[in-house]
């Protein structure tokens, strides 16, 4: 979708948010009737708590085509579909991939029960636990044996 913001139209704008993603534009392009539309979150479709304009028309004429791929490290896909059916965009959990979530599921997948230490969100942790990895922060008793550092909001408020 960000195809359609050269990087001129990005550079003349003195708010990057009003940059945004042409979306009323993209909704009358050829490519609006493709197979299947991935798009970044922040940015492109809100910003903030604050849905972007055209977002709505587009999520509503995508449907089950519209994908949000994303480097969010604080959501799990179900909590942020949530979040966003709060916005009033109903975009299936199945239909968000976000890079944490993806990584310790792969991770959970094919290493399972590993000894981690995971600096992640308490929901990206939760969902660590739930998946049978073993969280740890590297006592002498508890080695980890594999690291996965996001962003987690405990980190550098410590």
């Amino acid at each position: 979708m960000s195809l359609l913001l050269s990087p001129l139209q990005a550079a003349q704008s003195s708010n990057a948010h009003s940059a945004g993603t042409d979306i009323f534009g993209f909704m009358q392009s050829e490519y609006a009737g493709c197979a299947a539309i991935f798009s970044d979150l922040d940015g492109c479709l809100i910003s903030s708590d604050t849905v972007l304009p055209g977002v709505t028309q587009l999520v509503s004429e995508a449907g089950d085509r519209l994908w949000i791929v994303s480097n969010n490290s604080t959501d799990t896909s179900r909590s942020l579909a949530a979040r966003l059916k709060g916005l009033g965009l109903a975009i299936a959990h199945e239909h968000i991939l976000l890079a944490d979530e993806v990584t310790i599921r792969k991770i959970a997948k094919q290493i399972p029960g590993i000894r981690i230490t995971l600096y992640a969100s308490e929901l990206l942790t939760e969902l660590a636990v739930e998946l049978g990895l073993k969280p740890c922060r590297g006592e002498k008793s508890d080695i980890p044996q594999l690291a996965l550092l996001t962003r987690d909001p405990a980190f550098f408020n410590a």
